[in-house]
């Protein structure tokens, strides 16, 4: 059967689509995603879930603690499902890095361009996967939620699925949405993308 495993994006915070927040400190959901994190603790609180790991970033902590204080599962800070590291683009608003073009290059071409000072995509994906790979090992059956970052949601599933990087930037990951995953041997599976709470649709868990 294999672990079903749950890729949360946190709820929406006062930076999104202005500037990257990345992994400045005090980035909180605003009210919108306090809303939409409740949203998604309803929306998981008939499954059952083993775990609930988290980005250690408030925003998710914030996301993961609504869905662990709805369902009553543990909630475990995992490092390595932290925020892609912007460097020196951190905080920066996008009109800004629209006028660089090292970030038009990242945009065309993340499989390959470096963000000055952080890290490269290739390398958040070493983490999602070691992070996957550790979920793994659940018992057969187990259900386990990872609240992250949507560039964390995108390279986790190029990571386990081998894509490209360049073709995963195109997937949608909203806030608060829910993607699952299968992960059996020789036969994980993606078994639905981006679901929005609100719309109510029943999560696929596997027979």
């Amino acid at each position: 059967m294999g672990v079903t495993v749950l890729l949360i994006r946190h709820g929406a915070i006062d930076a999104l689509g202005i500037r990257i927040a990345g992994r400045s400190p005090g980035e909180h959901l605003n009210e919108v995603g306090r809303k939409q994190a409740t949203c998604v603790a309803e929306h998981l609180k008939d499954l059952p879930m083993r775990k609930i790991l988290t980005s250690p970033l408030e925003r998710a902590r914030e996301t993961a603690q609504a869905i662990a204080s709805r369902t009553g599962v543990e909630m475990v800070i995992e490092t390595n499902a932290n925020e892609l590291d912007y460097g020196a683009w951190t905080g920066k608003q996008f009109v800004e890095l629209n006028e660089l073009p090292e970030w038009h290059a990242f945009n065309a071409q993340r499989a390959r361009a470096v963000i000055p000072g952080g890290e490269t995509m290739q390398q958040l994906c070493m983490r999602a996967q070691s992070v996957l790979d550790d979920v793994s090992q659940s018992a057969d059956g187990d259900v386990v939620a990872i609240v992250s970052h949507a560039d964390w949601i995108r390279a986790a599933f190029a990571s386990q699925f081998q894509l490209s990087l360049d073709a995963v930037k195109h997937f949608e990951v909203s806030p608060a949405s829910i993607s699952v995953l299968l992960l059996a041997n020789h036969q994980s599976k993606l078994l639905q993308w981006n679901i929005a709470a609100a719309t109510k649709e029943p999560i696929t868990l596997p027979s």
